[in-house]
């Protein structure tokens, strides 16, 4: 083999093996500005939850219900501060917006953060429905208990506030759906008179 013909040989070599060294650093580069982007479009989606405030609002205690620090999956109710609507209708989703932006401590969270508010309705009868966008049953882990303790804190955490609340309906973009990922029951109104995990059937 001749000497030039060698050295096109290694200068071969070399440009494919810093070609592909080339090619893993952009493709780190590019799994980091997606990891980046969905960090932030996470913020917005946190702050999209209490930017609907009014100059009406006051500022009130509320009880929102997280994981407890204990490590299980029991909810734990911690008070906390913030402008609330007069109106039971608009401090209801107040409520649960803030349930989503979560406490201090993202592993005791409940909810999704990818989550938004569509609306909450309540009605004559003591019925709040709650419409959350798929990111609700996008992000929450599959699982019976994982499923169950977002649906309690929704209700625990609505009920503990709002006196007038008898039962909550969770809808997803506008429309009723069988569960939350694969588990527990949304086609169903959860009674707060007792237990969140109970429910009842029909209208």
């Amino acid at each position: 083999m001749s000497r030039a013909l060698r050295i096109v040989i290694i200068v071969a070599v070399a440009s494919v093996a810093a070609g592909a060294l080339y090619i893993r650093v952009l493709e780190k580069r590019i799994r980091g500005l997606r990891a980046e982007k969905q960090a932030e479009e996470v913020q917005l989606h946190q702050l999209a939850q209490l930017a609907i405030v009014r100059p009406t609002d006051q500022a009130r205690k509320v009880k929102l219900f997280y994981l407890s620090a204990s490590g299980t999956t029991a909810l734990q109710a911690r008070e906390v501060e913030m402008p609330l609507a007069k109106e039971p209708a608009r401090e209801a989703r107040q409520i649960v917006a803030a349930l989503i932006v979560g406490p201090a401590d993202p592993a005791l969270r409940t909810l999704p953060a990818e989550t938004l508010v569509h609306e909450v309705f309540l009605l004559a009868d003591g019925t709040a429905v709650v419409d959350l966008s798929q990111g609700f049953a996008n992000g929450t882990p599959s699982g019976i208990e994982t499923e169950q303790v977002a649906v309690d804190s929704i209700v625990r955490s609505l009920s503990a506030n709002l006196k007038e609340i008898r039962r909550v309906k969770i809808l997803i973009e506008g429309q009723e759906v069988e569960t939350v990922a694969g588990h527990v029951d949304l086609g169903c109104f959860y009674d707060v008179s007792r237990s969140p995990a109970r429910s009842a059937r029909g209208a």
